[in-house]
């Protein structure tokens, strides 16, 4: 087994946010064109769908003295979302925050239904 330690991983790719995810084996993972936005920056996003499992997200900490991270299934649970405070611009929002839309073809959390009978 190797271990990568947290400063190494951090200092590799200074002033870039971080993500660490675990998914099933098959899960899809798309990375659309980013879109610019109007203050002339990119938003960058990625979609994950699984059909066999949930999908863990977790933020790498930049800074080793924050708290410990948290790993959050996808999309995040209601509970999780009502803590969040709501930017009111996108210019507010940390360079580390990461924005996952809950949508019905996420089905992480949502076995598929069934076929009618006929």
């Amino acid at each position: 087994m190797a271990y990568v330690k947290h400063e190494d991983l951090c200092g590799a790719f200074k002033g870039d946010t971080l993500l660490a995810i675990r998914a099933p084996i098959g899960t899809q993972l798309e990375v659309p064109v980013p879109e610019i936005v109007l203050n002339g920056q990119r938003k960058y996003q990625i979609r994950l769908k699984s059909t066999s499992g949930p999908i863990e997200v977790l933020l790498v900490n930049k800074d080793p003295s924050s708290a410990s991270p948290v790993v959050l299934p996808v999309p995040p649970p209601d509970d999780v979302l009502h803590i969040l405070p709501a930017p009111t611009s996108t210019s507010q929002l940390p360079s580390a925050a990461l924005k996952v839309p809950k949508t019905p073809s996420s089905a992480a959390t949502k076995p598929p239904r069934p076929p009618p009978n006929r």
